[in-house]
């Protein structure tokens, strides 16, 4: 290590630091109570502990401090999810230090304007997140620095606002300057209680917690809240014959009583919840099982006892242990008879090993006492470009939104783009009105059709086989695709759907499309002429379904289309199914309607030759939709009248 960075100044200077830590688990506690203890023994700055956490509001800080222990204790497995989300998404960690920035920003700044802070240490990501995203964007002016305590997730501990990481080896020095930039992180003493690197009296302090003296001593913890398989770490320890076993459950009750429960007769083995002589523990210990990682082990590593890890492999955790094993300054084992094996090795008196001394570091407060602010914030267009192009996108959002939906009806009025016809041109000798019906229909429909009303259109629901088409056109019977709304989520797929149903009628430009269903939106006007269709949609729908007797059929008919026949507006008849009983009865009712006579060409046409397969082209008629800003053509969908 340079020199440079083990310098300290002459003299203390004295700063105010506001250290932010979170109860996530007992380690940000414990690092955030040990630089403040460091800072008393080392004579300055002044270091006030506040909890940081609850600058994000209550829900936040709720989910963030319990849904990290509900991972842990109760569904591991979804932890490494997570945490490969923010590790390998693209994005992902900076939408999330976007929104803890705007969850925390402004309490945050009140908090520090409060203890009139000087420097603000964080001993947790998402407050470093937050407080790294104020600093670029102008919205905190002091230094911040940062206590790491892992040896893994440098991506996520570190952030390029921050002016100063502080880490506690070498290796993560190299990590995090290549995420910050050279002199974005300093080597300091690991961040724990100054009383860890004094020597102590071994026996002294098993007769104070009452542990047996001639016995070695195995500790197996499992951090603040007990995670990890400290039951398999008790047994594994407990199989050696000597060994005597102290288990700290931290905060898991649960966990504390099943152990008790099962070992209620083993003298050799003390289970504890959680306690505030965890650090006396960890000197008295000949070997210390450890499960999460975190001030823990550093603690461990500190005072000189020898470090295993054991009952939690996944995740940061993982790759924090390893890192420490690579190191040398722990042992990794996966399986209890490979624990079991390590620790007969480690407790045999001629074998036990040294714990590896700390590089030479800088001492935390003294970092702290000449910290100058590092970061150079955003400059002031990118942060008003930021801002304007976050208004475009959510402008456009919400407009692409209301497109999508039935309360943006307004539009249809307004943009031409978006208005269906609902009339034809009052000069078509016409009457407006289309069937439609579903694929399996359209070869009974179109011989009732031929037979009893000449050539009228039909509206395809989906993409018609090629028999039915062929056979359909040779009776001089048109054929239009229908673009069923259902939901706004499924645009491409509907869009897909319309493209193909037109490839196989042969339409090309200029055809119709019957828009229909109970999520129609002004998007889905749009969609019909994206594929070179014209939309219409029906100013009166009659539903056919459970047709009563043809006379009563024929009367609905009547009474629902007088005034819109009058007027020229369009029709539609929705048949939902094609049996022999229900087109009968539709035949018998058109005929006592008295439409026979006046469908005779088709109301909607293709401008082009149809072909399909190999059949020959068969030439429709051309009878063109009239604009709704004729004399007689009525604007918009016309809701009021349809069923």
């Amino acid at each position: 290590m340079s020199d440079r960075r083990r310098q300290s100044p002459a003299a203390p200077q004295r700063r105010t630091a506001l250290v932010l830590s979170a109860d996530v688990g007992e380690g940000h506690l414990a690092s955030a109570r040990a630089l403040v203890a460091q800072a008393q023994a080392w004579g300055g700055p002044d270091l006030v502990h506040r909890d940081g956490l609850r600058c994000f509001g209550r829900i936040a800080a709720f989910v963030i401090r319990e849904g990290y222990r509900v991972q842990l204790r109760y569904a591991p497995w979804t932890f490494p999810i997570l945490y490969a989300l923010f590790m390998h998404v693209p994005g992902a960690r900076a939408l999330g230090a976007r929104l803890l920035y705007l969850l925390g920003r402004r309490r945050l700044a009140a908090l520090i304007a409060q203890e009139r802070a000087e420097v603000v240490v964080s001993t947790h990501p998402a407050l470093t997140a937050a407080l790294g995203e104020m600093r670029r964007r102008r919205r905190l002016e002091v230094p911040v620095c940062a206590a790491i305590t892992d040896f893994a997730d440098w991506e996520i501990w570190a952030h390029r606002g921050v002016d100063l990481h502080l880490v506690c080896h070498e290796v993560g020095l190299r990590a995090v300057e290549r995420i910050t930039g050279p002199g974005g992180a300093r080597v300091v003493r690991p961040l724990v209680a100054p009383e860890l690197f004094e020597r102590v009296d071994r026996s002294r302090l098993r007769a104070e917690l009452e542990l047996p003296q001639e016995r070695p001593l195995v500790v197996v913890s499992g951090g603040g809240w007990g995670v990890g398989d400290l039951e398999g770490a008790v047994c594994a320890a407990l199989s050696l014959d000597r060994a005597y076993v102290v288990c700290v459950c931290g905060r898991n009750e649960q966990l504390r009583a099943r152990l008790a429960a099962r070992f209620a007769r083993e003298e050799r083995l003390r289970v504890l919840g959680y306690t505030r002589r965890m650090r006396d523990l960890l000197r008295a210990a000949d070997v210390v099982v450890h499960s999460t990682g975190g001030v823990t082990s550093l603690e461990a590593i500190a005072c000189g006892t020898p470090l295993v890890t054991f009952g939690a492999d996944f995740a940061h955790i993982r790759i924090h242990n390893r890192t420490l094993s690579a190191l040398g300054l722990a042992t990794v084992c996966s399986t209890r008879a490979e624990l079991a094996d390590t620790l007969a090795r480690m407790l045999t008196t001629d074998a036990r090993p040294a714990a590896p001394p700390l590089a030479a570091a800088d001492e935390a407060p003294a970092l702290l006492a000449q910290l100058t602010p590092r970061v150079r914030p955003l400059p002031l267009w990118r942060l008003a470009a930021a801002r304007a192009a976050t208004s475009v996108a959510i402008s456009a959002a919400l407009a692409a939104w209301l497109l999508t939906t039935d309360d943006a009806r307004w539009a249809t009025d307004r943009v031409p783009a978006l208005r269906p016809t609902v009339a034809v041109a009052a000069r078509s000798p016409i009457t407006p009105t289309v069937v439609e019906a579903p694929r399996t229909a359209l070869a009974p429909l179109g011989r009732l059709l031929s037979a009893h009303c000449g050539a009228l259109s039909v509206a395809v629901d989906g993409v018609p086989n090629t028999a039915d088409v062929a056979r359909l056109h040779s009776e001089h019977i048109s054929l239009v695709p229908t673009l069923h709304a259902r939901s706004s989520l499924s645009l491409l797929h509907e869009r897909r759907a319309l493209a193909r149903a037109a490839r196989r009628l042969g339409l090309r430009r200029g055809f119709g499309v019957l828009v229909t269903g109970h999520s129609v939106a002004p998007v889905h006007y749009l969609l019909a002429r994206s594929v070179g269709g014209k939309p219409f949609a029906g100013a009166v729908e009659i539903d056919l379904t459970g047709l009563r007797s043809p006379r009563a059929l024929a009367h609905l008919l009547n009474r629902r289309t007088r005034a819109a026949r009058r007027s020229h507006r369009i029709v539609v008849l929705k048949l939902h199914d094609g049996s022999p009983a229900t087109l009968a009865e539709l035949a018998t009712a058109l005929s006592r309607l008295g439409v026979e006579g006046s469908l005779h060409a088709p109301l909607v046409a293709s401008t082009t030759a149809a072909r399909v397969g190999s059949r020959a082209s068969v030439t429709t008629a051309h009878t063109r939709i009239a604009s709704p800003a004729t004399r007689t053509a009525t604007p918009g969908p016309c809701a009021a009248e349809r069923s």
